[in-house]
């Protein structure tokens, strides 16, 4: 059931993992829309993109601009600004390593 699913995907992820974090933002979007818990994993899929972006600013931050690129590229293209701000991210550091 969604309540499950949800607590498997938080139990899976230890936030400065971005695999982890794309892993549980996988598992978590299983649930459907029009299920009860549906806009509740809508936000903490939102939190977890925003940690991943974080994630990723820290590797950019040490000079890891590859890792960084690697750990944006995990978020979702369907989370509205926080997709955005990922791409703008990678752009950025894309010209870093030319």
């Amino acid at each position: 059931d969604s309540a499950k699913i949800l607590a498997d995907a938080r139990a899976m992820i230890r936030p400065t993992n971005a695999s982890e974090v794309q892993r549980a933002i996988s598992r978590a979007s299983q649930i459907p829309p029009g299920d009860g818990r549906y806009a509740e994993t809508q936000r903490q899929i939102d939190r977890w993109c925003a940690d991943m972006l974080i994630i990723a600013q820290k590797r950019a931050n040490q000079g890891n601009f590859r890792d960084a690129i690697a750990a944006a590229k995990l978020v979702p293209n369907k989370r509205g600004k926080l997709s955005e701000q990922a791409k703008q991210l990678i752009g950025q550091w894309q010209k870093r390593l030319k």
